[in-house]
Order: C-alpha cells, then sequence, then structure tokens
C-alpha cells in the first residue's frame, strides 16, 4: 500500500533536510525515507520556488544537497 503524505509533512521534512546540511542519502537513511520520494518531494519544491526555509528562498541549498546521491 502506497502512503500518501500531507503537503505540509512533505514541505516540513524538505525544510528540515535543507537546515540539516545533510546529503539526500544520509537524509533519508536518517528520517527512514525512501530515496527516490525525497527526491521526489525536493524536486517538487524546487520547480515551484516554494519557501521553504524562513528567509523565504531555497538559497540555503548547497549543490551537494541539491544533486547528492549519497
Amino acid at each position: 500500500m502506497v502512503k500518501h503524505y500531507p503537503e505540509d509533512h512533505k514541505q516540513a521534512v524538505i525544510r528540515k533536510l535543507v537546515e540539516s546540511g545533510l546529503s539526500l542519502g544520509q537524509f533519508a537513511k536518517q528520517e527512514s525515507i525512501n530515496l527516490s520520494t525525497l527526491y521526489s518531494w525536493r524536486d517538487k519544491y524546487l520547480k515551484v520556488g516554494s519557501s521553504l526555509t524562513e528567509s523565504n528562498s531555497l538559497d540555503g541549498w548547497s549543490p551537494e544537497q541539491k544533486f547528492s546521491i549519497e
């Protein structure tokens, strides 16, 4: 059965990812989230330009966070 998460949960997870400084792979393992799911959520919020940090930008994302597959 596929889990469906509310949008606010997805945004909270991505916000936590941004603030953690971890790679996507590390974060997925730490949070027990499927890596593909995490990529999907991250890509969705990058495309729409959602404000996920208190500074209302995604400027806090390092290249490693955006593209890492560890």
